[in-house]
């Protein structure tokens, strides 16, 4: 693996990087307004570990850290399960709402 090869994965992953970042930072935030807030409100706690993990998701899918972890047998199981637990989160949150 060359230099050359790890900066292009970075120019290629750069802006899901960036999302995966601020994804994770308003899940972030929304989970502090469901601990602060007085009610409650069970959309908004679905909605921070939806954000947190779908940051989460693009973190992982980058190949940048696939270069970072190359003989780990426990990544591709994480990354597999992120994309299950995603979508069960946004069924959760959708029901919750109406």
């Amino acid at each position: 693996m060359s230099a050359e090869e790890v900066l292009h994965a970075f120019y290629r992953d750069a802006p899901y990087l960036f999302l995966g970042a601020a994804f994770t930072a308003v899940g972030i935030v929304s989970a502090a307004f469901a601990v602060l807030r007085r009610q409650r409100d069970s959309l908004l706690i679905f909605f921070a570990l939806f954000a947190a993990l779908y940051g989460l998701r693009l973190w992982i899918s980058s190949p940048l850290l696939a270069m970072a972890v190359p003989s780990s047998t426990i990544y591709p199981r994480v990354r597999a399960g992120l994309n299950y637990i995603i979508p069960l989160l946004s069924k959760l949150g959708f029901e919750r709402r109406g």
